[in-house]
C-alpha cells in the first residue's frame, strides 16, 4: 500500500475520534501506582461513554494493562473484544484473530458479508484496538472499521483506540 494512501486511511479512521491527552499524560502513572477510588472516577467515562476514545501509549503492553485495571475496576462488561494483530487475549475476543482465523472460509471485503457480521453476531458491550501499522496496513481491519462506521456501531459501544507515542 503506498505511503499517500495509507495516510488517507490514517486519517479517515482518525476523524471524529476524541483524543484525551490528560489521560495520555496520566496512563503511565496510574499504572505505577495503586488505582484509587478516584482515579476510577475521574477516566470513568472514557470506559463507560460510547464512541471513540484515543490514547497514547509508550506500548501496547502498557496500554492493555490500562484498559484491564478498569475494565477489572469497572466489572460492568460481559462481552469484551479487542483488535490486535501480536495478542492472545486471556478475556474477550480478539477479533483480529477470528477475522483472519475464518478468511480463507469467508470473504470479509465483501460488504454484505462483513455487515451480517456485524448485524447479527457483533453483540460486544467494549472494544480496544491496539493500532499498529501491520493493522492499519490490512484491507480487512479497513473494510471492518469502515462498516462500523457505515453502520454507526462505533457510536453504540466504548471504542478505546491505542496507539504508539512517537
Amino acid at each position: 500500500m503506498g505511503k499517500i494512501l495509507g495516510r488517507r486511511i490514517m486519517e479517515t479512521l482518525k476523524k471524529g475520534v476524541y483524543q484525551d491527552t490528560k489521560l495520555n499524560n496520566q496512563c503511565e502513572k496510574i499504572l505505577t501506582k495503586n488505582i484509587t477510588e478516584k482515579d476510577i472516577l475521574e477516566y470513568q467515562d472514557i470506559f463507560l461513554s460510547n464512541g471513540q476514545r484515543r490514547i497514547q501509549v509508550k506500548s501496547f503492553e502498557m496500554g492493555r494493562s490500562f484498559i484491564y485495571t478498569f475494565l477489572n475496576a469497572l466489572n460492568c462488561y460481559q462481552n469484551i473484544a479487542c483488535f490486535s494483530s501480536s495478542i492472545k487475549l486471556n478475556r474477550g475476543l480478539n477479533l483480529y484473530d477470528f477475522l483472519m482465523t475464518h478468511s480463507s472460509e469467508f470473504n470479509w471485503l465483501n460488504d454484505e458479508l462483513m455487515e451480517e457480521f456485524l448485524l447479527d453476531y457483533f453483540n460486544f458491550d467494549f472494544i480496544w484496538i491496539e493500532e499498529d501499522i501491520k493493522l492499519l496496513n490490512n484491507v480487512i481491519y479497513q473494510k471492518f472499521m469502515a462498516k462500523m462506521e457505515e453502520l454507526n456501531l462505533i457510536g453504540s459501544l466504548p471504542v478505546i483506540i491505542l496507539s504508539l507515542k512517537k
